[in-house]
Parts: structure tokens; sequence; C-alpha cells
């Protein structure tokens, strides 16, 4: 196994287009004890995470049979103060197999995407962790193991992964109940302990609350877009729909409650009815 290192080495912040991928320079003290990061377990980052693609297993490296787990330091936060999405901002690679697979996890980083973490104020906060891939050949076969991810959905069926779905509804309307717990300025962060929500923070925050992690590209994301083509057919083409519709100043908080109604019968269709 290749080690590169801690504290001695560190892989240059992931500037994945050329050789400087995997230069290591001296590292100082560890970003995890840098102020105004906090800290979060490798398997809390991972139920975070948004947008997650596992990386290739490079060809050269399973016909070298090189296999084990790669662990990588991360910083992980947002690019501005509203970003609605985190993503990584600085790589420190602890082990790999060999260097090829270093640089396979490193790309995948590079498109990874993660629920920001926030203060008691709502603040977004930097966070420290850890990313792990196991990899593994058996037989000639490459196969890459994502250790600390969630039940697969796909697992449970269309008729319960849409009843997980209405309880995730009916949640964001009781975020929901009133117009003054309606947030109509949405930025598309949503910080747990926040007063009011947008209707696309209700979702995330219900999604969250229920399932335990968040796809803003997720089944009860997608149909709340759909609900709202079924609610408002002629609406302009926001560019991000939920946040858009939210915020346009003819939008009403009886709009909003219509959207997550339609919403729920929509999910209610794929449910098989008992006898």
């Amino acid at each position: 196994m290749v080690g590169l290192g801690r504290p001695a080495l560190r892989v240059v912040r992931h500037t994945l287009t050329s050789a400087a991928l995997l230069s290591v320079i001296a590292a100082a003290a560890s970003d995890a004890q840098k102020p105004g990061i906090a800290p979060m377990s490798a398997e809390a980052l991972r139920r975070n995470a948004s947008v997650y693609a596992a990386p290739e297993y490079p060809a050269p490296s399973v016909a070298a049979n090189r296999a084990g787990r790669v662990t990588v330091d991360v910083v992980v936060g947002t690019n501005t103060p509203t970003s609605p999405l985190a993503r990584v901002q600085s790589t420190h690679v602890i082990s790999a197999p060999d260097t090829l697979i270093a640089s396979a996890v490193l790309r995948a980083l590079e498109a990874a995407r993660y629920m920001p973490v926030f203060d008691d104020s709502g603040r977004a906060l930097k966070v420290a962790s850890q990313v792990v891939w196991d990899f593994h050949v058996v037989q000639g076969k490459g196969t890459v193991v994502d250790p600390y991810a969630p039940p697969a959905s796909q697992e449970q069926g269309v008729a319960a992964i849409a009843a997980l779905d209405l309880r995730i509804v009916d949640r964001a309307r009781e975020l929901l109940s009133a117009p003054d717990k309606w947030n109509r300025t949405d930025t598309r962060q949503c910080p747990p302990k926040a007063t009011r929500v947008s209707l696309y923070c209700a979702l995330e925050l219900a999604t969250l609350e229920i399932a335990g992690a968040f796809d803003h590209r997720g089944t009860v994301m997608d149909d709340a877009r759909d609900a709202l083509a079924d609610v408002t057919p002629n609406h302009p083409d926001y560019g991000h729909w939920l946040m858009g519709y939210n915020n346009d100043s003819t939008t009403t908080f009886i709009d909003i409650a219509r959207v997550l109604e339609a919403t729920r019968v929509r999910i209610a269709k794929r449910i098989p009815p008992t006898h």
C-alpha cells in the first residue's frame, strides 16, 4: 500500500487536470485544528452528501491487484455564505493502494456536493472530516465499496418509497402550517433551527428528518417540481423551480399549500389500494 502520509505529506489541493494532482508537499497542522472549522465524523459527512458519485477503479490498478482502503482528510464548506450546497475545498490523502486509485477518488470528490452544516445562528460552517472508499479485486474484477452508504432506496420498492415520501410531504406541510412560518426569500440554504422555511427548505428539512439523508434530485423533490407545473402550468421558466416559485412576488401562501397538496396527490397514486 502506498502511504501518502500524515502529517509529513499532503496531496496538493485537487487540481485534477495535471500531474500536480498527486504531488505532495509538507503539511502543517491538521485542518481539523484550524479555527472556524468544525470536526465531523466520516459517517456523518457521508449522510450529508447530496451528490456523491463512486470513483472509477483504474484498470491498471485492477490488473496489478491493487486493493485496499482510501482515506482522505477533507475540508467541506460553501463557496459563498448563501450557497445551497457545500463542496470539498481541500484534500489530504492519508492512504491509498496506489496513486492511480487516489487520483480517481480525488476526481470523484471534485463533483461531490454536501448539505451545509450550520451553527446555532444559522451561519454555514466549514467542517473537517474524512472520506473513505474501499477497493476490492475478486477474480480479476474490481469493485468499489462505499462503506458508509445509506441503505439503497431501490431495494425498498416503489410503494415503500412512496409511503416514505408521503411522510416527508406531511412533515413539510407541518413545517409550513401557517403563513407566519413561510420564508418567501429562499436561498436554498436551510438551517435546521430556522423559524421560517421556504417551500424548498420545508421539503429538505422534512426529508432529512424522515429519511436521514437528502438528494435535491430525489423522488419527492421531483414530484414537487412536477406538482408545481400541475398547479401553475404557465409559470415562468425559473432557474430553480421551487426557489423561483417560492420567491415570485405573485406567489401566495395558499399557492405554496396547493403545491404541497398536489405533491401528496402525485405520490399517493404510487401506493396500491388496500383491500
